[in-house]
């Protein structure tokens, strides 16, 4: 007998976290991310149990955490041994129900390339390639990070002031409708932009702001993402002031700062289209690690 309940109680989140290490051992979900992004708007995660047996789990939510998406957010994995017995289906269809009753009109997922079984069941169930995003890492040791902000730039960090998130949250707005990818983005609401950019996961003591005088032109987000690595989760800079350098030296004091505490490895992803910011990476010395392939389809249910 197949169930299908919400992953809540502390034995079946524990069960949802095993599936997903053993899936995917390099990017499993750490406890914290589990607990940090149940306040996505449209979060739901399930656990299938089959005669008792835990065999594979699947969480929706609104893509972005934007609250008026109409994009579902979703991932799915099973177990290999309980694969091809139409699991992974009864997991999708459930995720699926739920993101019709929060308004959804279309499901959005990633896969590595090389997760062939995953990509091959996406497709299954009408999803489509629309874009490919590229994953690099850095150690924080090889580095060269002898260089200056550019003129009459400051690069301040975040830390515990609060009167620079509206800046940044004004430079997101450009920043993130501007960066190429296949599903553009605009920078949700504030509260929830926040919630995304700036919650638990965030590491604001290495998230830095560029000022000119007292405006923000620019801005880095460092964080700790599902699997607890730590990357940039993004660097934008105002339309009027970019060509300057002044995201290059947001990184470097990102790395900067990563290095002083121990942190040996960084990563970030880009858009296989984001040229100017995967160069910029390439000259700081990121290397490729994978690629991500990013797939859409309907709410077929």
């Amino acid at each position: 007998m197949l169930e299908i309940r919400p992953a809540e109680s502390e034995e079946d989140i524990a069960a949802f976290l095993s599936i997903r290490g053993a899936v995917d051992p390099d990017f499993p979900m750490t406890r914290e991310a589990f607990d940090a992004e149940r306040t996505t708007p449209g979060r739901l995660g399930v656990l299938a149990v089959l005669d008792g047996e835990p065999a594979g789990g699947a969480f929706v939510e609104r893509q972005y955490g934007d609250p008026t998406s109409t994009t579902a957010g979703v991932s799915v994995r099973v177990l290999e041994p309980f694969r091809r017995r139409g699991i992974g289906s009864k997991l999708l269809e459930r995720v699926a129900r739920h993101a019709k009753g929060f308004g959804g009109v279309e499901m959005y997922a990633v896969a590595r390339t090389e997760a062939v079984d995953l990509i091959a069941f996406y497709s299954a169930h009408g999803f489509t390639e629309v874009g490919r995003m590229q994953d690099v890492a850095l150690s924080t040791a090889d580095v060269d990070l002898v260089a200056d902000a550019p003129p009459g730039i400051e690069i301040v960090a975040l830390g515990d002031r609060e009167e620079l998130e509206a800046g940044m949250y004004a430079v997101a707005q450009q920043a993130e409708a501007d960066v190429p990818a296949a599903r553009p983005a605009e920078a949700a609401p504030f509260p929830y932009w926040r919630r995304r950019y700036l919650g638990p996961l965030a590491i604001r003591e290495l998230s830095f702001a560029a000022l000119e005088g007292e405006d923000v032109v620019g801005y880095a987000i460092l964080g700790r993402d599902d699997s607890g690595e730590v990357g940039h989760w993004m660097t934008g800079v105002r339309r009027d002031r970019r060509g300057r350098g002044i995201a290059t030296a947001l990184k470097r004091a990102q790395i900067a700062g990563a290095r002083d505490v121990g942190i040996e490895t960084l990563r970030t992803q880009n858009d296989l289209a984001n040229t100017a910011m995967r160069r910029v990476n390439e000259k700081l010395g990121y290397r490729p690690r994978l690629e991500w392939v990013h797939v859409a389809g309907p709410i077929a249910v």
